[in-house]
């Protein structure tokens, strides 16, 4: 077992219970919980069922339509959730932690109940901003003992813990020889897509090889040739673009504030970062050399990016989601 898979300081509780957002992405984020001997992770806030009853619970609970208004009779799928499987012992302690998202997918009346369970106690952990996710989860925040973020800001001005964010490292071979392309990018646009072509034009004008994945582009006018438009990629796909490449690129959204998933996985698996988070200048991973950071894609030196070199942050799982239960566990000394 890793070092970092083991739990440091006290415990307060006799199990971890995560109720994950119900993707690959999440499953990669919070993978190293269920390797605890007390760690358990429940796939999403419905358990197994069928496609007809999956898809009923998502329009359900629709995150387009609830932010406009709650649609009525969703207590109706309490017997559907997944932690009404759980066998739980009266005599043991729980902390049960839920993400934004499978929180703003279970009902509230389940979760006022949840909360007022002796044993149990609860933990809400935002993986979005509150820009994002906000209307679905101020709601049920009351039922929450304590409300963990990554963003500074929402911490700031919501009084939210911080906590970086989490991520479970994949066991991925990344020989150098295996190395293709000397970026890659993928995400979503949010108003985005216009800088995301020009750092892709700015590393192909320079000889590189650059494979961008962009989604949520409607415009044909935004499309840039050579980019992936709206092609969604799993997360293994993602990980093999990863091993292949020498440079991970990120480009903030502007309503986020701390560590991204793409720059845990430049640190997690050594690969270059080509980041306009101006944050990242105060990290300690940035000291090593392997992160350039720009304001504008002029200022790109492409040179870093296509240059082959070893990469190593010495990375000891300091986004491991093992951290987020030390700290849970020392806010409740």
């Amino acid at each position: 077992m890793d070092q970092w898979l083991q739990i440091s300081g006290p415990q307060y509780f006799d199990e971890y219970i995560l109720v994950a957002p119900g993707s690959d992405y999440g499953r990669a984020m919070w993978s190293d919980i269920e390797k605890l001997p007390n760690g358990r992770i429940l796939e999403s806030a419905l358990k197994p069922c069928g496609k007809a009853l999956s898809t009923l619970h998502h329009i359900h609970f629709s995150f387009a339509i609830n932010r406009k208004v709650q649609l009525p009779f969703q207590s109706i799928w309490e017997k559907q959730y997944s932690l009404s499987n759980v066998r739980l012992d009266d005599k043991k302690k729980y902390c049960v932690i839920f993400t934004d998202v499978s929180a703003a997918r279970t009902d509230r009346k389940y979760l006022a109940k949840l909360s007022k369970t002796e044993n149990i106690t609860l933990i809400l952990v935002m993986v979005n901003t509150m820009a994002r996710r906000g209307s679905l989860i101020e709601k049920r925040m009351g039922y929450f003992e304590r409300v963990y973020s990554f963003d500074k800001s929402d911490c700031d001005k919501y009084g939210f813990i911080y906590h970086p964010t989490n991520y479970s490292m994949v066991s991925i071979q990344h020989d150098a020889c295996q190395v293709q392309y000397d970026a890659f990018y993928v995400g979503v646009s949010k108003g985005r897509a216009g800088t995301i072509a020009k750092v892709y034009k700015k590393i192909r004008k320079s000889g590189g090889k650059a494979q961008f994945y962009i989604s949520g582009v409607k415009s044909e006018k935004e499309k840039v040739k050579g980019i992936h438009y709206n092609q969604w990629l799993e997360y293994d796909q993602v990980l093999d673009y990863i091993k292949r490449s020498n440079c991970i690129v990120e480009i903030m959204d502007g309503a986020q504030d701390g560590v991204t998933l793409r720059t845990m996985e430049a640190i997690c698996y050594n690969k270059k970062l080509l980041t306009n988070n101006k944050s990242m200048r105060e990290s300690d991973y940035y000291k090593s050399g392997y992160i350039q950071v720009f304001e504008s894609p002029d200022e790109i030196d492409t040179e870093f990016v296509r240059k082959r070199e070893s990469v190593n942050y010495n990375y000891n799982g300091e986004f491991s989601p093992v951290r987020l239960i030390e700290h849970i566990n020392a806010d409740c000394e």
